[in-house]
Formats: structure tokens, C-alpha cells, sequence
């Protein structure tokens, strides 16, 4: 909310200028403040609404509804709410805060639970004494749990609370929203609803998912094999012993011993 308060104060600066007669600054955009790219932004909107009659809104265009349910104590409700509301604003979807009634959620009960509410994604935000997963996204079935409890064991103070709960409750969204999918049509990570959904989708990951996931798998200690040429491996200091006369040449190559060896002479003004 308060990028939106500074864009907003931003503009009117702006305004203020253009109504003095001053030109826009000619620095590089590499070079501007956060406040003067947010300014510089802004003129080229407004050259764009001069030119093409500004932005408008298509009737009908907005479906859909995604729901976050709070049925937490770990960190006010309107904290979190505005995570929710920044989404709404940010990705223009319709988006609905509301307090949970009832039992608390589990993996057992949410697609019942997201079912009686009646929306199309929804993230729980509970607590479970039982457990210690921070989420439980299923994608398939468009919802998500948070466990603030988890989320927040051992935090110090209330300020450590609310951002973690705020960051995973955004991450919440976008797993139950399906953020793993690929930019690739029909790949393997794409929208999946219903079982014959699985029937379009290639059986190959996407080249850019498999990126994704060999980043994430070393932060668990999964890494994988590394391969280079000989010579490199000689050069590096790993490579195993020659098995052919290819490599036994690049071998004694790497491992030949300089022809004029280097010479280490003192110096007296440096002592050494």
C-alpha cells in the first residue's frame, strides 16, 4: 500500500511540474531514483492516454473469485488482508477476505470446505499443533493450507510474525494457482483440473521448469552430476586416471612439470 500511496505522490509531482513548464529529465533510466523512474513511468502513460484515449476497463472481462480464509491468531487478520488486497490490485482479479467458521481446515476437509464456499481458488490460513509443514498446496484442486503455527515457531517478536505469514500467504496463493507452470503450451507442469486433463499434456518437463527445479533441489542438498571435458577435469584437479592414449597424452600435459621452473627471490626492501 504505500508503493500506492508513492506513485500517487509521484504523479502529483509530476503534474506540478508539467504545469510549470518544466521538461522531463533526460537522465538514463539506469540513473534515476526509485522516485523519479515511478515519475518518468508515469509521462509515458500519460503520452500513451494523450495518443490512444487511455486505459479502460472490458465489461465482463473480470471472473472468477479467489478466497483467502483466516481461521489464524498468530498475526492480525488485517495484516494478511492486504496481502490479499495487493493481489487483487496488482494481478486484477477478484479477490475476497473472510474469517474461517467452523472447524479448522485440514488436508482431509478442504476440498469439501472450498466447495461449500464456492470459489474457484482458496487459501487457508489455520493452525495445526500436529504438524509441522508450513504449506500444503494442491494445485490440482486449487486451494492451499497455511500453518501459521509453523510458519511462525520461534519467531522473536510480532514484526517477524507478520512477515512470514505475509510472504506465505502470497506463496500460498500462487501454489494453489499453479506459479510452477511453464511458459511452454501443454507442458507437463501446465493446468490440470481434472484427470483427462493429463491426456494434452506432454510427458517431457519443459526446459525452463528443469532450470527452476535443479536451483531449488540444491537448497534440500540434491545436486547433480557434473561433466566437463578431460582436459578440463585435468586442469581442475578431479579427473581420474587416463584409461586411453587421448587422455594419457592430456594428462602428462596438464601434469608436466614447467620447463623453466618459477624463482623466488628476496627482497630486502620488502623483507621476504
Amino acid at each position: 500500500m504505500n508503493r500506492m500511496l508513492i506513485i500517487v505522490a509521484v504523479a502529483m509531482i509530476a503534474g506540478v511540474s508539467f504545469a510549470e513548464g518544466e521538461s522531463p529529465s533526460a537522465k538514463p533510466i539506469r540513473d534515476m531514483t526509485p522516485q523519479e523512474r515511478e515519475a518518468s513511468h508515469l509521462r509515458s502513460m500519460e503520452k500513451r492516454a494523450r495518443r490512444h484515449g487511455g486505459m479502460v476497463a472490458k465489461k465482463g472481462s473480470k471472473q472468477g473469485r479467489v478466497v483467502f480464509v483466516n481461521e489464524q491468531q498468530q498475526v492480525p487478520s488485517e495484516e494478511l488482508e492486504s496481502v490479499a488486497e495487493t493481489i487483487r490490485i496488482r494481478d486484477r482479479i477478484n479477490v475476497e477476505f473472510t474469517a474461517g467458521a467452523g472447524e479448522k481446515t485440514t488436508p482431509m476437509n478442504a476440498a469439501s470446505k472450498k466447495a461449500a464456499i464456492g470459489a474457484d481458488v482458496v487459501i487457508f490460513l489455520t493452525e495445526c499443533d500436529k504438524c509441522e509443514t508450513m504449506m500444503l498446496a494442491a494445485p490440482e484442486g486449487a486451494w492451499s493450507i497455511v500453518n501459521a503455527l509453523a510458519v511462525c515457531k520461534g519467531a522473536d517478536n510480532d514484526d517477524i510474525k507478520k512477515s512470514r505469514m505475509a510472504k506465505m500467504t502470497e506463496r500460498g496463493f500462487y501454489c494453489a494457482a499453479g506459479a510452477m507452470n511453464s511458459q511452454y503450451p501443454n507442458s507437463l507442469m501446465g493446468a490440470v483440473r481434472k484427470p483427462s486433463d493429463l491426456d494434452k499434456l506432454s510427458i517431457e518437463p519443459p526446459v525452463d521448469v528443469i532450470m527452476r527445479t535443479l536451483e531449488s533441489l540444491s537448497s534440500v542438498g540434491v545436486k547433480p552430476q557434473i561433466y566437463a571435458t578431460y582436459k578440463k577435469a585435468c586442469e581442475e584437479g578431479w579427473a581420474p586416471a587416463p584409461t586411453n592414449d587421448v587422455q594419457k597424452t592430456i594428462w602428462d600435459k596438464v601434469h608436466a612439470m614447467p620447463a623453466t621452473p618459477m624463482k623466488i627471490e628476496f627482497d630486502p626492501k620488502k623483507g621476504r
